[in-house]
Parts: structure tokens; sequence; C-alpha cells
């Protein structure tokens, strides 16, 4: 009678993490989405929005769902009664505004709206921990992701960027980038090409920051078919990839149809006539009560007043003759 024999429990482990590392990867993930929304209860509770970035995003997903257009990005709260655009795309609000229809049938608006904020920044956190544990397969041995999830713990700025109420787009991006990676290691080129292609296009789409990054794997990807003629497949697939994702991108996200002048006479000039002298008159005032001046020119009299007016009239001037250049510049284009 034959009899088997035993596994160490480390090498069955290893064998279940191979088998089932999806599973594992979406486990942890549940795992650090209620270890982030129990530290950051009160944050949801209260609505309280990391910064100025993230109250912007919120302002433009409420403009979004109460039918401001989806090529209007002007926040009409900034440099009323114009506007002032916001240069953001609109994919990004997609999961945060799809979270509050969602939610707002079972909880109401203000609470579907709290608890969105806290949930979207999640979603690409899930993106980040399977494009990892890919990479790590692939480059690494395909029980090795683990460490990859162990090192990411301990990444602090990293998890920042995907905190409940972190609702910008950094984290979209990061997300990103590290799919990018992971399909350059994919061992099926064309797949590879593929995906760097699409994730490189949705990750311009979001936003510039990545692009020295972005612009790295595609360097790689050209070295790499120096060096071993096979990856042309994987190339190959990425050029096209890329170009036919970036143009529909850009233009159903990003690019308005308003003409250049018509932009320019809505956007740039009210902010240059309006928004900038008021910002320097509200300078001016913080200087004067602060009396900072008073350190630098000391020959004042206490009782006289600075002489901010022939600044106000020096800056107005300057400002008529930067409109003017402007508007012959656009002429031109």
């Amino acid at each position: 009678m034959l009899v088997r024999k035993e596994q160490p429990i480390e090498e069955r482990a290893l064998a279940f993490a191979d088998r089932h590392w999806r599973l594992i990867v979406l486990l942890v993930w549940l795992g650090f989405c209620a270890w982030f929304i129990f530290n950051n209860l009160d944050s949801i509770r209260f609505f309280r929005l990391g910064d100025t970035d993230d109250n912007m995003r919120m302002m433009q997903v409420r403009g979004l769902l109460h039918g401001q257009g989806w090529y209007d990005l002007r926040q009409y709260r900034l440099n009323p009664p114009n506007g002032a655009n916001i240069h953001w795309s609109r994919l990004v609000d997609l999961p945060i505004a799809g979270l509050i229809l969602a939610l707002r049938p079972f909880l109401g608006g203000p609470a579907a709206e709290r608890w969105a904020v806290g949930i979207a920044p999640l979603l690409p956190y899930l993106l980040l921990l399977f494009s990892l544990a890919l990479t790590a397969r692939r480059l690494i041995d395909p029980r090795a992701y683990p460490l990859a999830f162990l090192a990411l713990f301990f990444a602090a700025s990293t998890n920042g960027m995907f905190m409940p109420e972190r609702i910008d787009h950094h984290g979209w991006q990061l997300a990103l980038l590290a799919l990018s990676i992971s399909s350059i290691a994919d061992p099926k080129r064309v797949r590879g090409g593929l995906v760097l292609g699409i994730s490189t296009a949705l990750s311009l789409a979001i936003g510039l920051e990545m692009i020295i990054y972005l612009a790295a794997a595609g360097v790689a990807t050209v070295l790499f078919w120096v060096v071993d003629p096979a990856e042309k497949a994987r190339l190959r697939a990425y050029a096209l990839s890329l170009s036919a994702t970036i143009a529909p991108l850009l233009k159903t996200l990003i690019v308005s149809r308003r003409p250049v002048r018509e932009r320019y006479l809505l956007i740039v000039q009210p902010q240059v006539h309006s928004q900038l002298p008021s910002m320097m008159c509200q300078m001016r005032k913080s200087i004067g009560n602060h009396d900072v001046p008073r350190r630098f020119v000391d020959h004042l009299p206490a009782h006289q007043k600075l002489p901010v007016r022939c600044q106000e009239k020096f800056v107005s001037r300057r400002l008529e003759r930067l409109s003017a250049v402007g508007d012959r510049l656009v002429e031109h284009l």
C-alpha cells in the first residue's frame, strides 16, 4: 500500500498562493479598504476633504450631476460671473458620480456624497495591487507578489494618494503607471503592448504629471526591440493602441469645441482683467494690515500712507499692454 508523502506546510502555502493569486489580491484589497476606512471614519463622517484639489474635484462632480455640460468645466464660483476654466478631464469624475447616484436612493444625498468620496479613492487601489502582483509574478517568481504588498504597506506617501476623501486624480495616475510597468514585463508581447498603449493614453487623458515615466516606458519598449527583434510585436501593438486610443480620449474628455479666440475671450481675458487685479488688491490690503512694507521703507512717518496708488497704476498699464499683445497673438492663431 502506497503512502502519499505529505508536503511541508510552506510548500502548500506557496502552491496555494500561486493557484489563487487573484483571490488573494482581492482579499488583500478588501483588508486595506477596511483599514483605511476605519482610520478615516471621522473624515468621512464630517466630509473632511484633504485639500483644495479634492474640494474642486467635488464641485466639478456636483456640476456634472446638476446638469453642467460634459465639455463645460468652468467653475462659476471662481471669477464670477464668467467663471474660471478647470483643466481636468471628466474621466475621474465618473466613478465618483456613479457612486453618488448608486448610493443616493439608500442613504440620501448628503450621506451618498460622504461615502462616495470615501470609497472612490479605493477603486484605483485594486488596480494598483493587481498590477504590482503581475509585475512581481512576471519578473521575480509567481509566488513573490506578497512581498510587493508588504513593501506597499510601508509606503505611506503612496498610500496617501488612495486614502478616503482623497478624490484627486493622482491615485488613478499611479495605478495606471503600475499597470504600464506590468505590461512591459508581460511575456505575451502583443497583449503587453496593447495594455501599455491603453494605460498610457488613459493616464495622459487624466493629466500630464506622469508623462516623464510614461515616456521612459515607451523608450524602454523601443530599446527592448533594438536588443531583441522579437520585441517588434510588443512595439507595434503599443504604437497601434496608443495612437488609436489617445485621439478619441482627448476629443471626448478634454478638447472643447470652442474656437481659440472664443476661449480666450471667455476665459483668459476675464482672468487678466478682473481676477489678477482683485488678487493684487487683496495682497495690498493684507500688506497694509500687517504693516510689512514699513520694515523696508523706514523713511516714511507712521501716519503717512504707503504709495500704493502709483503701483496700481503701473500694474494696470502693464496689464493693458499684456492684453493687447494677447489679442494680437490670438488673431494669428
